[in-house]
């Protein structure tokens, strides 16, 4: 039978356990969030940067800018912990770029694209800030880079730029 002392140490044991259990479930949902938020990046931000458009013989208005919204949501995915500053249309130096990517480049290769027209191809430049706590591997924290350079391509005149190369300037 049980008399109250048995009781007793019943309900003691029970509020150890019960108690043990309720810290372990506490220190495990503290342990997710943390390696959640560790795992977590800041994306590149753009919203700020100043874009120039520039002047084009070669290709519309509305090529230069969706051009340019392509290399913006490709900041954005790739570069951590950076900020946009200024990206822009030179079309001479994107001719240059241009020429280097189809002669020496992944275009000498056809990266996809069975011959890569020039007219298909356009470079931009973008300088941006890697923040105090840096972007590794690649960048020094509270640093700017200036003169970066991005390669798009598309398959014709009509279709869709897609990011092909990225370099330092």
């Amino acid at each position: 039978m049980y008399n109250a002392s048995t009781r007793n140490v019943q309900r003691k044991g029970r509020e150890i356990m019960y108690g043990t259990i309720k810290h372990l479930l506490i220190l495990l949902i503290i342990f997710i969030l943390c390696v959640s938020l560790a795992a977590c990046k800041k994306l590149g931000v753009t919203e700020n940067a100043e874009i120039d458009y520039g002047n084009s013989n070669k290709f519309s208005e509305d090529e230069i800018e969706s051009a340019v919204d392509i290399a913006m949501d490709h900041f954005r995915d790739n570069f951590q912990n950076c900020e946009l500053i200024k990206i822009w249309y030179d079309e001479e130096v994107s001719d240059t770029m241009v020429y280097s990517y189809l002669t020496y480049g992944h275009g000498a290769f056809g990266h996809g694209i069975s011959k890569v027209k020039s007219e298909n191809v356009i470079g931009l430049l973008f300088d941006f800030y890697v923040e105090p706590r840096g972007a590794k591997p690649y960048f020094e924290p509270d640093t700017m880079y200036c003169g970066w350079n991005m390669i798009l391509i598309k398959d014709s005149k009509t279709d869709k730029w897609a990011f092909r190369d990225g370099y330092g300037g």
